[in-house]
C-alpha cells in the first residue's frame, strides 16, 4: 500500500478505528516481564492491492484493520498482531484459508527469507485448534531467525499474531508460546465483541 492509498485509507469512522485497536493485545497484556509497544496502526479493510470479494465486502462496510507490535527488552523478541473485521464469520474464514498469500509481513523482518512453509497439526500438535499455523527462515545482519505465525477467526474477526526473535544463541518462540499469545488474543476479541458499543 502506498502512502497515498495508506491516507485514503484512514478516512472513516473514527469510532471503528478505535474498535479495531481495542481488540489488540497490549504489552501488560503478553506473557513475561520487559515488553513495550513500538508501533500501531489502522487502515480501512480492502485498500490492499487485488482485495477478495470479502475484503470489498468489509471495505464497503467502512471496517478498519489494526496492528500493534511488540519488543521484549532483553530477549530480542519480537510479537506483531493484527486484526481485521469482515462482515461476516464466513468472509473472515475464506480470506484466512487464501494465506499467506494475502498477508503483509511484518516490516520489522528484515533480511532474507531462505524457507516458508505451511505446519501441519503433525509437526506442531499444540497449534492443531488453529486454521493458520505458519513458519518461515530469515537471515539477516542479525543472524538467523524463525518467525513463526498462526491466524484464526472469531466471529466475523480475523486475527494474526507472528513472531520473531534475532540473535545468536537465543531460544526461538515455542509453538506454545505462539499459541499462548493467540489464545489471549481470542479472548481479547470475544471480550470487545461482547462489551457494549
Amino acid at each position: 500500500m502506498n502512502r497515498f492509498v495508506f491516507a485514503l485509507a484512514q478516512f472513516g469512522p473514527q469510532s471503528l478505528k478505535r474498535t479495531s485497536l481495542a481488540m489488540l493485545l497490549d504489552d501488560e497484556d503478553l506473557p513475561g516481564d520487559g515488553w513495550k509497544v513500538l508501533g500501531q496502526g489502522s487502515w480501512r479493510t480492502g485498500f490492499a492491492a487485488r482485495p477478495s470479494d470479502a475484503a470489498r465486502r468489509a471495505r464497503h462496510a467502512r471496517t478498519f484493520t489494526a496492528i500493534r507490535n511488540f519488543h521484549q527488552s532483553g530477549a530480542s523478541r519480537w510479537c506483531w498482531i493484527e486484526v481485521i473485521p469482515f462482515v461476516s464469520q464466513s468472509d473472515a474464514e475464506a480470506v484466512l484459508a487464501d494465506l499467506p498469500s494475502i498477508f503483509v509481513r511484518n516490516p520489522g523482518i528484515k533480511g532474507t527469507i531462505t524457507q516458508e512453509r505451511r505446519v501441519s497439526p503433525h509437526d506442531a500438535p499444540e497449534a492443531a485448534a488453529y486454521p493458520f499455523v505458519y513458519e518461515y527462515a530469515v537471515i539477516s545482519k542479525y543472524g538467523e531467525s524463525f518467525p513463526r505465525m498462526i491466524g484464526g477467526v472469531v466471529d466475523r474477526i480475523l486475527f494474526l499474531v507472528s513472531t520473531s526473535e534475532y540473535g545468536a544463541g537465543l531460544a526461538g518462540w515455542s509453538w506454545q508460546e505462539v499459541v499462548d499469545v493467540a489464545s489471549l488474543q481470542s479472548v481479547k476479541i470475544e471480550r470487545q465483541l461482547r462489551s457494549p458499543a
